[in-house]
């Protein structure tokens, strides 16, 4: 009978709900259950501890005995409540008060202990610095919109052995932005001009540019830098003024101060102005990361583990049902794949696509099983006499090549009744949804063959992807499918995406039947 009373009364110390009120605490003090749920005990000792997992509250004692200095149960992972809860709060859901968790390894630390370069003195540097510490928000943005790349790029730096401030080139080229366009054409990253990027084998063409492929343009930057080391005798600094301003003219003014008899160090060269501010810029980050709160900066944590991982997709793919099937936000996966043009891969591959980490393993067993016609949303044309792939471009909205690229060998009149197959809709602009913010706070839309302009080197570019709100329309189309209505007509019709369409209705399937009722929203409501 003791026994059963005993775990009669332990029933009765576990609350139903975790959002017990106050008068519940009350009760359960006055009933002496208090000591079965005694918490362990703090670093801070004014503040509990929670379990970091459900597992872990799981693990909690059930009756400790009490004790000056109560410890939580072996193997149990506990988390820190770092704020009080309100005064006024009926309850506190514990799990709202969890912190953020603090990644065990930071990625600052790993760059911290490979920097290389030789330190200097110059005012540039200086001034540099300054800068940076009057624009803290800026500098919270760049490394914050870095986080998605720079563990790639620190790993690839350290495989080839390379000063590890090399890592950083990017925060001075493009603000770590892969969308960042420069006056002088340069694209992603790196900032590859089309000469120099066809040069390391960057593809540039209607479905991509790999200039703004982070790992292809991260390889084709690596290479050239490491070509231009060993012209200048391993001197990085260098080095780097020749990634800025090319090798020739970092060539001449070192033959100028031979000819003078004067040193050949980069402090020393009569450079242009803008590699003159390039080179300071990257010491003076470099200088910023080894002791941030000298100059009164907090960098975000970034986890030393990798970001993005690699998935097959075993041929083109439409975007945004790629980012259905990993579960992501076309905006991220966009972010993670920005070399991409349009809705869709180059048919010409490489067929693959970056996703986080998270959910690589997930959508690459989904994307295993998909054919092409799960891939991809194609319509297919039978060609009418007279008709051209411009006709027929035109007629579907897409452009002439993404014709050629599916029907390979197609001449410019196809023979009629030859059947094409039509890209629906991923031949669209990929970047019509997206904006870039400057220092000012200017929102610029982008178009879908133009990217925006940087700043001038003398002043860091300040860019940031983010996506424009949805134009707001209060219609919403109920439509009753007709004889003969298609999915791709009903598109047409209403300026959306078939994609779409089968997205708003939950379709699985093209085929429509009489009578069936379809959410639609025109004007601006798709999905971008």
């Amino acid at each position: 009978m003791e026994k059963r009373v005993s775990r009669l009364n332990r029933a009765r110390c576990v609350p139903r709900s975790r959002r017990a009120g106050a008068l519940w605490l009350a009760l359960l003090l006055l009933s002496g259950c208090a000591t079965a749920l005694t918490p362990p005990v703090t670093a801070e000792a004014d503040w509990p501890m929670v379990p970091s997992t459900a597992a872990a509250r799981a693990n909690l004692p059930a009756t400790p005995a009490p004790s000056a200095t109560p410890s939580a149960t072996a193997g149990t992972t506990f988390t820190t409540i770092s704020a009080p809860p309100a005064a006024d709060d009926d309850w506190v859901d514990d799990e709202a008060l969890l912190p953020t968790p603090v990644p065990s390894a930071l990625l600052f630390t790993r760059l911290r202990s490979s920097f290389a370069l030789p330190d200097g003195a110059d005012p540039a540097i200086r001034r540099e610095l300054q800068w940076y510490a009057k624009h803290p928000d800026y500098v919270k943005r760049v490394f914050s919109r870095a986080e998605r790349y720079l563990y790639y790029i620190v790993s690839a730096v350290e495989a080839r052995g390379m000063p590890m401030e090399i890592a950083l080139l990017p925060v001075v080229e493009s603000a770590y932005n892969p969308y960042a366009y420069s006056p002088g054409r340069a694209a992603g990253l790196w900032q590859f001009i089309p000469a120099t990027g066809a040069r390391h084998g960057l593809k540039q063409n209607w479905w991509q540019d790999q200039r703004r492929d982070v790992v292809a343009s991260t390889s084709a930057a690596l290479d050239y830098l490491q070509t231009l080391n060993r012209l200048f005798g391993g001197d990085w600094l260098l080095t780097i003024a020749a990634y800025n301003t090319g090798e020739v003219a970092v060539q001449r003014a070192i033959e100028h101060n031979q000819q003078l008899g004067l040193p050949t160090h980069f402090w020393d060269l009569p450079l242009p102005a803008e590699t003159r501010g390039y080179v300071p810029r990257l010491m003076a980050i470099r200088t910023l990361i080894m002791n941030p709160e000298q100059y009164g900066m907090t960098l975000p944590l970034i986890a030393d583990a990798p970001y993005f991982s690699r998935v097959d997709t075993g041929g083109q793919m439409d975007l945004r049902l790629a980012a259905e099937y990993a579960k992501v936000s076309p905006e991220e996966l966009h972010a993670l794949n920005p070399a991409f043009h349009r809705w869709a891969t180059d048919p010409d591959g490489p067929h693959a696509l970056y996703v986080p980490v998270p959910v690589a393993a997930a959508f690459a067993a989904t994307v295993a099983t998909l054919g092409p016609a799960q891939r991809l949303s194609v319509a297919a044309h039978r060609v009418v006499a007279g008709e051209s792939l411009a006709d027929i471009a035109r007629e579907y909205r897409t452009a002439v090549e993404a014709l050629r690229a599916m029907n390979p060998g197609q001449p410019v009149r196809p023979t009629p009744g030859v059947l094409l197959r039509v890209p629906v809709d991923p031949g669209s602009p990929l970047r019509s949804g997206l904006v870039i913010e400057t220092e000012s706070g200017v929102f610029q839309p982008t178009g879908a063959r133009a990217a925006p302009a940087s700043t001038p080197a003398s002043t860091p570019a300040s860019t940031r992807v983010s996506t424009r709100a949805p134009s707001a329309s209060p219609r919403q189309v109920r439509y009753r499918v007709k004889p003969g209505d298609t999915l791709y007509g009903l598109a047409r019709r209403f300026e959306v995406a078939v994609v779409d369409l089968k997205r708003w209705n939950r379709l699985r399937s093209t085929t429509l039947q009489t009578g069936q009722q379809l959410l639609i929203h025109p004007h601006g409501q798709r999905l971008q």
